[in-house]
């Protein structure tokens, strides 16, 4: 099975489990409870995943009603929060861009316009370190607010651009507040971490893609000092980043470990001319084909998140990583490694399709970054490496 009809046999699955009430519809989430709005495990990650299938894939009556009923959900539910959560994958910002995005892929501009006006009543509050990172934080409401502009100016939508100046002042405002210290930070704080998700790559990353935005180097100190505080934990030995609070390395997770690491290395460079960056990205997909290479060998015992194929945490990110490196790299070898990943993957779920996924007990759940639609969108990846974004860097422009 090629990895198209994978992602296509997935995306009915998905549309076939939905729980319709009226236009709208949801399924549970990794839980068992009832789906929120997020890209991470709601409907707006679900509801992507099905409009890009919808245009790369090839409609097939069930993926854009879908897509839209799912998105309908998530506005609902970002509509009825009396607060604005905080994130790019967790929170509002990311759920509004996603609706966006799913807008403007199916030719729904209503969509397009309520994601907006909903954007345009959202209210950010300035937080302490803890709530400066890309998934739940003031970085990934950042990456949201500069996405929405760009997505939305291209439907030549004008209300965009002064949504975004309010709200990426209120974000950068807490960015500013991180407080980065070498080579450990003060007390342990949460705030302070390496990673894409959770610590210094997310921060930066933010910081330097509103500097290309914008057109200024306002935020590059800030962004290099975010970096370096993650250069400090690097382990050579390992060829890993080590947890400041645990003093181990970290995994090759998109979350916490190398794939993420990796993104955001291979993106900082292209905003950045620092030759360590792409020192830094190479390190990162070394620890990622070591750590899959151990993982699809026959016989040997595999870690727990190699025996899944989540996006966040298991062999999909690390393929995810790997095909984005391909094309920024120009290296075949990268994207081959990734096909690799995608022919265990498929002799894994087998004639039932049955894929591990990100929960405790592998049991599989729908979501972007924990389920189905994420390994959906990694095969979409492999079969049309230049159409869709990485899961782990949503917000990356393909024509980059």
């Amino acid at each position: 099975m090629s990895p198209l009809e994978a992602a296509r046999r997935l995306g009915r699955r998905i549309c076939d489990a939905a729980d319709w009430r009226g236009d709208r519809c949801t399924w549970p989430d990794s839980q068992g409870g009832p789906m929120d709005a997020d890209l991470y495990d709601g409907t707006a990650g679900v509801a992507w995943f099905l409009a890009q299938l919808a245009a790369v894939g090839g409609e097939d009556g069930a993926w854009r009603p879908t897509a839209v009923a799912a998105i309908r959900h998530a506005l609902d539910r970002v509509a009825a929060r009396p607060t604005t959560r905080a994130g790019l994958y967790h929170g509002d910002l990311g759920a509004l861009w996603a609706a966006a995005e799913v807008g403007g892929r199916l030719g729904e501009d209503g969509l397009v316009e309520r994601a907006l006006e909903l954007a345009a009543a959202a209210s950010l509050h300035p937080a302490d370190g803890a709530g400066a990172d890309l998934l739940a934080g003031s970085a990934g409401d950042l990456l949201a607010v500069l996405a929405l502009t760009r997505g939305a100016g291209g439907l030549g939508l004008e209300d965009a651009e002064p949504i975004a100046t309010r709200l990426a002042e209120t974000a950068t405002e807490t960015l500013h507040g991180v407080a980065w210290s070498q080579p450990s930070p003060p007390d342990g704080r949460p705030g302070y971490q390496v990673g894409l998700a959770h610590g210094g790559s997310g921060i930066a990353l933010a910081l330097l893609e509103l500097d290309a935005a914008s057109g200024t180097d306002r935020h590059r100190r800030l962004a290099l000092e975010a970096l370096a505080f993650e250069r400090a934990w690097f382990d050579r030995r390992a060829c890993a980043w080590r947890d400041p609070q645990a003093h181990a390395p970290t995994s090759t997770s998109w979350c916490r470990g190398s794939a993420g690491i990796g993104l955001a290395r291979l993106r900082c460079q292209q905003l950045v001319a620092d030759g360590r960056l792409r020192a830094e990205a190479g390190a990162a997909l070394a620890g990622v084909h070591a750590s899959t290479a151990g993982a699809l060998a026959p016989g040997r015992a595999r870690e727990w998140e190699q025996g899944n194929f989540s996006a966040c945490h298991g062999l999909m990110g690390a393929a995810d990583l790997l095909v984005h490196a391909s094309l920024v790299l120009e290296v075949a070898g990268h994207r081959l490694a990734a096909e690799r990943i995608v022919e265990h993957g498929l002799a894994v779920a087998g004639a039932d399709a049955g894929w591990p996924c990100g929960t405790v007990d592998r049991a599989e759940c729908m979501g972007l970054l924990l389920g189905l639609a994420g390994i959906g969108t990694v095969l979409l990846r492999v079969a049309a490496p230049d159409r869709l974004p990485p899961v782990g860097l949503l917000t990356y422009s393909t024509s980059e």
